[in-house]
């Protein structure tokens, strides 16, 4: 009781100093936690096992006896306590949870929007388009819960801003290769690398083919590829040229002795 009433007696010297917003900050008695304002007024008493700060959408994670739901700044109920797991929500006003052990996505309303039916929901890229993985396969939704690219790939990345995703799919060898979809599924650069990473707001990837690791444009296109020159990294362009560092060979490999 003592520390509860030296928060509130802080709180209103802080004010009465330097004012006070309309924030509402989580505070803590007895193991149960609860919203005060900076007024050091208890607006929702403490009655939670978990909480976490309102956000954006008004709404803040709460959780009880294992069970996450979401409040308002009443401490009304909006989103029931009935998930596992719940995130935030996201700036199109959807939260990932997880309900008897699969992912779904809900609204600020409390609507379920896609059901809990996915082993993983990542969060929405720029175009609008979330990844989801079921049945070791990966896939995208948009934010209207539609399945806009079925679960068919091995491996898949959230879509850059560039609108590509890199997806993984097995070759006829048997051996699994790395290409780049559009915001409809089809391959726009084809599955030919042995490792990729997603594009970089540059508009670069990170590619592995073969034993060279080098970077590619949006076409598919090697723009420099790596190597080693006496120990040393460097880039070259696809005419084998070093662009990176600036030094001849011999340069590079007497810095290298004397390293």
């Amino acid at each position: 009781m003592y520390k509860i009433v030296k928060f509130i007696l802080l709180a209103a010297v802080f004010c009465l100093f330097v004012g006070c917003s309309d924030k509402l900050r989580v505070f803590s008695l007895n193991g149960q936690f609860g919203y005060m304002n900076d007024n050091g007024e208890v607006v929702i008493e403490p009655q939670f096992k978990t909480a976490q700060d309102f956000l954006q959408s008004g709404l803040a994670v709460v959780g009880k006896d294992g069970k996450y739901g979401f409040i308002n700044r009443k401490g009304e109920l909006v989103v029931p306590l009935q998930f596992e797991y719940v995130e935030n929500f996201a700036k199109n006003s959807l939260a990932v949870f997880k309900k008897d052990g699969k992912y779904g996505l809900v609204d600020t309303k409390g609507a379920i929007i896609v059901k809990s039916e996915f082993d993983y929901i990542g969060h929405f890229a720029k175009n609008g388009f979330a990844m989801v993985g079921k049945d070791g396969k990966y896939g995208y939704v948009n934010a209207t819960g539609d399945i806009v690219i079925k679960p068919q790939f091995r491996v898949a990345d959230h879509f850059a801003d560039n609108g590509l995703a890199r997806v993984g799919v097995y070759a006829e060898d048997g051996f699994l290769k790395d290409g780049f979809i559009d915001i409809y599924g089809k391959f726009v650069i084809p599955p030919q690398f042995d490792f990729a990473f997603s594009f970089s707001p540059e508009g670069l990837a990170n590619v592995k083919k073969g034993s060279d690791w080098g970077y590619i444009n949006e076409n598919g296109e090697f723009v420099f590829i790596s190597d080693t020159i006496c120990g040393v990294e460097v880039l070259k362009n696809p005419q084998g040229e070093i662009i990176y560092p600036k030094k001849s060979v011999e340069e590079i490999c007497a810095q290298a002795k004397e390293n």
